[in-house]
């Protein structure tokens, strides 16, 4: 696991406090499609939120590419579980498989989770690198 050293907090409503990629020993991360990727984000709520959904948003290069990972929900994903109150520490968990058809490169993320009503209150922005097997 590792910290991302380089990530842009755009919330409101939270505080971003880290940003952790496993696998991931460098930054921006190296990640090899095919494999198993868990990123978690850790923040401290100012706010009562009722969570809704996740969305996440990638570019090469600033052209935009489809991430195709299902977020399912904030709720089931977050530690300790909903509601979200103000002043409690939370993470949010995400496992998936990098897709082999994402094309190689540095790939910019926004990551985002939204209330109920579909308005972001978190939004961190990150980069990765994907890479083929080798």
């Amino acid at each position: 696991m590792s910290d991302v050293k380089h990530y842009r907090d755009g919330s409101t409503n939270v505080v971003v406090t880290a940003v952790d990629i496993f696998p991931c020993n460098q930054d921006p991360c190296r990640l090899v499609k095919g494999t198993s990727v868990t990123i978690r984000i850790r923040f401290r709520s100012i706010a009562s939120i009722i969570a809704g959904d996740a969305r996440f948003e990638g570019s090469f290069g600033g052209r935009p590419v489809l991430l195709p990972f299902a977020p399912n929900g904030v709720c089931r994903r977050l530690n300790p579980p909903c509601p979200i109150l103000p002043g409690r520490f939370y993470v949010y968990s995400y496992t998936d498989v990098i897709p082999q058809e994402l094309r190689s490169g540095l790939l910019n993320v926004r990551w985002k989770l939204l209330n109920a009503s579909g308005v972001e209150f978190l939004c961190v922005d990150f980069s990765i690198q994907i890479v083929e097997d080798s």
